[in-house]
């Protein structure tokens, strides 16, 4: 993600809290409409926030050392890999609705009775 105002790319990869990143890059902008958009549900921040950010695709990793990147501030976040995963898991299988139904094909798989709920 680039923002050329702030001069910033932005290399965002999942579960390492992008939302929260990308709420504090929103606000940033100092445009009121991406500051209002920062306090929205997590699917509207993903949803809205490239109308504020520009998306680019680099075929080589030295791109970003040429013109007009070399002076942009570049960061990517990571997280510990096991953390991670049990991040996802838990955000997938107990908080988003889309899942129910893998939810459920899971359990029958490989719990042996599985209570109803």
């Amino acid at each position: 993600m680039v923002n050329h105002d702030l001069r910033f790319i932005y290399c965002h990869i999942g579960k390492v809290a992008g939302t929260s990143w990308l709420r504090v890059l929103l606000q940033l902008t100092g445009n009121p409409a991406a500051q209002y958009l920062a306090s929205a549900d997590r699917n509207g921040v993903h949803t809205m926030f490239s109308n504020y950010v520009e998306y680019i695709s680099l075929q080589n990793p030295t791109q970003l050392a040429s013109s007009p990147y070399k002076d942009y501030y570049k960061f990517v976040f990571v997280r510990e890999p096991l953390e991670r995963l049990v991040s996802a898991y838990r955000d997938k299988m107990f908080r988003d609705t889309e899942y129910i139904r893998l939810r459920k094909a899971i359990i029958s798989w490989f719990r042996r009775n599985p209570s109803p709920r």
